[in-house]
């Protein structure tokens, strides 16, 4: 009985026990449920509870209403600022991982001048570099680690030297190569080079951190980069790997856009978070674009400085002229439609900018400037003008982008420009590509061209380019009092420019094998200055002076050897190759003529640059004359009047392409005294739907002063106006492009008797009534809308406007 009851006492415990085993994790899980459903109200009340308390004790302290709505404006700001990154960062990594399906979403939403660059899909390297994703991530670290913080700890303060990398981390989603374009001509035999576009999307996490009273941290996070990146692979040789090294660079600035966490988030706010990513952005450019480049050598014999620092292709130099017609963006009642402009030139890493001229849209700057091309294939110069403003950010006022590999064919150009990005506004420039020699002959006229422009501008300009291969130093002197050994390095100046080369630490026979280039004025009475210092104590253990005139009586302008170091130890050598070049203007080489600046242009597309073709020969055919109407919109982005305009401003354009150029401009408006209107027509019978895509439209009438108008087009469906749509204004200009999508509900049988009114009007400020500048009516049984339609419509004069816009036609 005992024994019953006690095996009775043992099947109810372990009733009771799986009971518990099986009931608790559902506790549990209710248990941490209920407090994840917590946390976010507690956190949103606390979040209110400090919102008003502040508020409360701003009031308390006697504090101004309006510190509270500024907290809140820029509050707003920030929020939306933050909420278009995730927008634009989720579209861009839909695009990285499943590109086509994005491409095929958006394809029906392209107007029909939108082409694909002209490179070959690499969808093989794309998987590659998707399974070697992991392992990069290692190489990055390291050479963040060895290189890049190094770097940044030489450029900060003293209080800021402790920065450092705290976590690196790449992410899942790996860089995605759009296109591959390998480069045929202009190639030495030996060596391969080709172009990638790269698009990068990632969700990579890189925390770093400062040490004051304690540990700082700051983080990046969600990069996006954009750019073409140049990969050159030489020297082929002829034994295993066949290939003896590579070099990676940016041609350009790519277009990289990133978030900040930690402290740095805290200044992610308008105004501040711009100055900041620029720091940054300048930092990327520093080790990723040109002349910056990352080798990497596959075999031993292989020098790496070759492969890092190879020859320059030559010297831009650049005249900033002036402007005129710039838009007015300070307007108010004391400045009268003025602007403080300035223009900022950019080649490759190097960044130049001019003085500020304030109240005026008609500057006159005539500053020069010289910037040293490492390659002219695929470089280009971009010039962008803003006005500056004191209490915000600058505003742009058009932007201007040109191929340096058309210039140096060219030689020269000295032209008015149209800018991009802008209603109006246009910008003189003159352009000089200037060739390396070694003859004695061409550095004396180039002697004299800089003379003349120094008497004539009073700006001084370079005759010749000095090349300085600082290899490295022996024995240099330790400290008597420690024998420590130095952490050497080199500050080398010529006139005002300095270059300062890497520290080797605890080395008293340093390596450098670093090239730094010089623009020199008159090399026979410059010198080289070379100061040894030691880091530790910031202390110079040695000096050198070179006159460059020894350079230049040394054959082929080359003088290599070790140096006796001055004020330094007694067997102190430093190894330095020197190399003069003189600057040669270039001949004109190529048929391109400067009166026609599309041979020059490239248009601006998503932080990137492409060039636009110029048919040489001129046709008097219509569809010709159709083609380079568009080609002119494309070029001039829709806001100016055409080349007809730059070319009667030029005074070295070509006669008769002009003549050629304005007798087939006054055709077309004979034939289209209205203008013309793009639209893509097509029918969906599953859906009864009409879609009309409202495209762009050339040559309208222009009722403003500037013979401009402000163009939207009406849509009604006839015959009884059962829908109407209109799409946005496009402002002082002849050319609008709309790009808009609008649906009609429409059965098929009723399909056969409708019509589209379509008008284009000016739209006037403050004015209840708009001026119809042209219409036109298309019949929708005439054309087969299932395959969709895309046509241009001759627009007609409207009856029922009076006879003021025939007139201005006429005109």
């Amino acid at each position: 009985m005992e024994a019953s009851t006690s095996n009775g006492a043992a099947d109810s415990d372990d009733l009771n026990s799986n009971l518990d085993d099986e009931t608790t994790p559902d506790i549990k899980e209710t248990t941490s449920d209920a407090v994840d459903d917590l946390l976010p109200i507690l956190k949103k009340y606390v979040g209110v509870f400090f919102m008003l308390f502040s508020i409360w004790f701003m009031g308390y302290c006697g504090f101004s209403s309006s510190w509270v709505f500024m907290i809140v404006i820029v509050l707003l700001l920030r929020e939306k600022a933050t909420k278009r990154k995730e927008v634009k960062l989720l579209v861009a990594r839909q695009a990285v991982t499943s590109e086509r399906q994005v491409i095929e979403a958006a394809v029906q939403e392209l107007p029909s001048w939108v082409y694909f660059p002209d490179t070959e899909r690499a969808e093989w390297l794309n998987k590659i570099v998707k399974q070697l994703w992991p392992f990069i991530e290692g190489y990055v670290t390291d050479l963040l680690k060895e290189t890049v913080e190094p770097s940044v700890q030489e450029a900060l303060p003293s209080y800021l030297k402790s920065f450092r990398f705290e976590k690196i981390k790449l992410g899942r989603y790996p860089p995605r190569i759009g296109g591959v374009k390998v480069y045929t001509d202009k190639v030495a035999r030996d060596e391969i080079v080709m172009d990638l576009e790269l698009f990068y999307a990632g969700d990579c996490d890189i925390e770093i951190s400062f040490k004051t009273l304690k540990r700082i941290k700051a983080g990046i996070q969600d990069i996006q980069l954009h750019g073409t990146l140049r990969v050159e692979i030489k020297p082929l040789v002829n034994i295993m790997p066949l290939i003896g090294g590579m070099s990676f660079f940016f041609l350009n600035k790519p277009a990289t856009d990133f978030n900040l966490t930690n402290l740095a988030d805290v200044l992610d706010i308008p105004g501040i978070s711009g100055i900041l990513r620029n720091i940054i952005q300048d930092q990327i450019a520093h080790f990723l674009v040109l002349p910056n480049r990352i080798p990497v050598s596959l075999m031993e014999d292989v020098d790496l400085t070759s492969l890092k620092y190879p020859m320059p292709e030559g010297v831009l130099r650049i005249n900033i002229v002036e402007a005129r017609n710039l838009m007015k963006m300070d307007i108010g009642f004391l400045k009268k439609g003025k602007s403080d402009p300035y223009v900022v030139v950019e080649v490759g890493a190097h960044k130049f900018k001019t003085k500020v001229i304030n109240n005026t849209c008609d500057p006159s700057w005539n500053k020069y400037f010289e910037a040293v091309v490492d390659v002219i294939d695929g470089q280009f110069l971009n010039l962008d003008l803003f006005d500056y403003d004191t209490h915000s950010s600058d505003d742009p006022l058009g932007n201007l982008s040109l191929d340096i590999d058309h210039i140096s064919q060219a030689g020269s150009l000295d032209s008015w420009l149209p800018l991009e990005d802008a209603t109006n506004g246009e910008l003189h420039i003159n352009l000089t590509w200037l060739s390396l020699s070694h003859t004695m002959n061409d550095l004396n006229v180039q002697l004299a061209q800089c003379r003349h422009i120094e008497s004539t501008m009073g700006e001084l300009v370079s005759s010749a380019i000095l090349i300085v291969r600082l290899d490295s130093a022996k024995d240099l002197p330790t400290s008597k009092k420690s024998s420590s050994l130095p952490s050497p390095y080199c500050l080398l100046s010529l006139g005002h420019v300095e270059h300062k080369s890497r520290i080797i630490v605890d080395n008293s026979s340093p390596v450098w094998e670093q090239v730094f280039h010089f623009l020199v004025q008159d090399p026979n009475v410059q010198s080289l200055d070379v100061t040894i210092k030691d880091s530790k104590k910031d202390k110079s253990v040695g000096v050198l002076n070179i006159p460059l005139r020894r350079v230049l009586s040394q054959p082929d302008f080359v003088l290599e050897q070790p140096f006796n170091v001055d004020h330094s130890g007694p067997q102190s050598r430093l190894f330095v190759r020197l190399c003069v070049r003189a600057l040669e203007a270039a001949p004109k080489k190529s048929k391109m003529s400067v009166s026609d600046p599309k041979a020059f242009m490239v248009v601006r597309r998503s932080g990137s640059v492409s060039s636009v073709n110029v048919d040489e020969d001129d046709d008097e055919d219509d569809n010709d004359n159709t083609l380079q109407t568009d080609a002119d919109e494309h070029v001039f982005n829709g806001n100016h009047n055409g080349i007809e305009d730059l070319m009667m401003n030029d005074d070295n354009a070509n006669t008769e392409l002009r003549k050629r150029h304005l007798d087939s401009t006054k055709s077309l408006q004979a034939l289209y005294p209205y203008g013309r209107l793009q639209l893509s027509l097509s029918y969906s019978k599953a859906r009864s739907k009409l879609t009309v895509l409202v495209q762009k439209a050339t040559q309208i009438i222009g009722i403003n002063s500037d013979r401009t108008s402000n163009a939207y087009v009406r849509i009604y469906l006839m015959p009884d106006k059962s829908s109407r749509h209109k799409t946005k204004v496009i402002k002082k200009t002849r050319n609008p492009i709309f790009n808009e999508r609008f649906e009609f509900h429409c059965s098929e049988s009723n399909l056969s008797d409708a019509y589209l009114d379509v008008c284009i009007k000016n739209s006037a400020f403050l004015s209840v009534s708009t001026t119809c500048l042209g219409k036109v009516e298309i019949p929708l049984n005439s054309m087969d809308l299932s395959t969709g339609n895309s046509d241009w419509y001759v627009l007609q004069k409207d009856d029922e406007e009076d006879d003021s816009i025939s007139r201005i036609s006429a005109s």
